[in-house]
């Protein structure tokens, strides 16, 4: 039984199952995927540019939606990148606060490194 299967070729089988109405298709690997004119078309990998990756691609909105259609603004941000707006910002700390973190090896971002 097991041979039968193997000698129809896979689009063979994806013509019999969909004529049988049956929704079928072959299963693609992530490159596949990633070079399909469809996900070109849907834009589901855009590529963005990363300050020391280079340009890349990432992962776009799977759901696109007319009044807010979302999607990747910005790259991933490099280590420490955020920090001090975050602690002034969230949570709330000063300056001061945020000098005696670093010196003291809590916290590191490029605006507070030595």
């Amino acid at each position: 039984m097991d041979s039968v299967f193997r000698e129809r070729p896979v689009a063979e089988w994806i013509e019999r199952l969909q004529a049988a109405g049956i929704p079928a298709s072959p299963v693609r690997n992530f490159q596949e995927v990633a070079e399909h004119a469809q996900s070109d078309a849907r834009q589901m990998f855009p590529v963005l540019d990363h300050a020391t990756a280079g340009p890349h691609r990432v992962t776009g909105t799977p759901v696109k939606l007319s009044e807010t259609p979302g999607g990747p603004g910005a790259p991933a941000p490099l280590l420490g990148q955020h920090t001090v707006s975050a602690l002034q910002d969230l949570l709330g700390l000063d300056a001061k606060a945020v000098a005696d973190l670093a010196a003291r090896g809590v916290i590191w971002s490029p605006e507070t490194k030595p």
